[in-house]
């Protein structure tokens, strides 16, 4: 499994809550930031981007990197640090 950060700006709102349905759908995700998150699952940087832009038909940027330990942070919730320290590899 894979602890990947998805954050995204999409120019079209209309594609909004598909979007999130695929982000929150499968596996564990996290809530980071407006249009930030980040997902634990079994799939690739290249095929969330992939999905991600068959869902919004490109009317996005996007980038989606792994997280892997050791990772610093600044001002995160205490429970989200938590989070991550359990979910990213």
């Amino acid at each position: 499994m894979a602890a990947l950060l998805i954050t995204y700006d999409l120019h079209d709102k209309q594609y909004e809550d598909d979007l999130l349905k695929f982000i929150k759908d499968d596996g564990s995700w996290a809530f980071i930031s407006e249009s930030s998150y980040v997902v634990v699952r079994n799939e690739t940087t290249a095929s969330v981007v992939a999905a991600i832009r068959a869902i919004v038909h490109d009317k996005i940027e996007l980038l989606v990197v792994n997280i892997v330990k050791p990772f610093n942070s600044h001002g995160l919730r205490a429970e989200l640090v938590a989070w991550l320290s359990r979910y990213v590899p």
